[in-house]
């Protein structure tokens, strides 16, 4: 009899097609671990890679590609985590959230400005210094000042999007305009755990 009730209620609790995870990518855990808002997160991944751990993108500027949900740089980052984080990046979704979390918080911390470090988390520059390299005139860098400025504002309207899909049921509290304040993780800009 006992058994019989608890299979009930696995079956009402989880039926099927359902899982018990309802953050398989890990979002949750990496925005609170690293003060990041986690709307932040997602809009990063979707523009990145519309949440597809498997993707890779094999058109960067120097040739290493960018893996993961997260896509992050091969050529810069997989030296500085080593081959048992990046291996686990690649297989784990979460531990790829986790990684993609840690980078732009390092970006924070170095940038202060969130527009600055999004576009340094796709670029590994701010706006402020792609906007000074493209001041040179030299194609490569007007270029990649454009990609920069294009991402931040894909990043910033899936952001949006991810603001407004929250419940009815929860108390919103009032939207500030990205635009004017420049801050998408919240006031906290607390420095990085080293847990790594």
């Amino acid at each position: 009899m006992r058994i019989a009730c608890l299979l009930i209620m696995v079956l009402f609790l989880f039926p099927a097609g359902v899982s018990a995870d309802d953050d398989p990518l890990g979002y949750k855990g990496a925005a609170n671990y690293y003060k990041i808002k986690l709307e932040l997160l997602k809009a990063i991944s979707s523009v990145e890679s519309n949440h597809d751990n498997a993707a890779v993108n094999n058109e960067t500027y120097d040739g290493n590609p960018d893996q993961g949900h997260m896509q992050i740089h091969s050529g810069t980052w997989r030296k500085h985590l080593g081959e048992a984080r990046w291996k686990r990046m690649l297989e784990d979704p979460k531990y790829c959230t986790m990684m993609g979390a840690y980078i732009l918080r390092l970006y924070i911390n170095e940038h202060g400005n969130n527009k600055q470090a999004v576009s340094a988390y796709h670029t590994d520059y701010s706006l402020d210094e792609l906007r000074e390299k493209a001041a040179t005139g030299i194609e490569e860098h007007v270029e990649r000042y454009k990609r920069g400025k294009a991402y931040v504002a894909k990043v910033e309207a899936a952001y949006k999007k991810n603001c407004s899909r929250k419940t009815t049921n929860q108390a919103r509290p009032q939207q500030k305009q990205m635009v004017a304040n420049n801050n998408y993780h919240g006031e906290d800009d607390q420095p990085l755990r080293s847990h790594y």
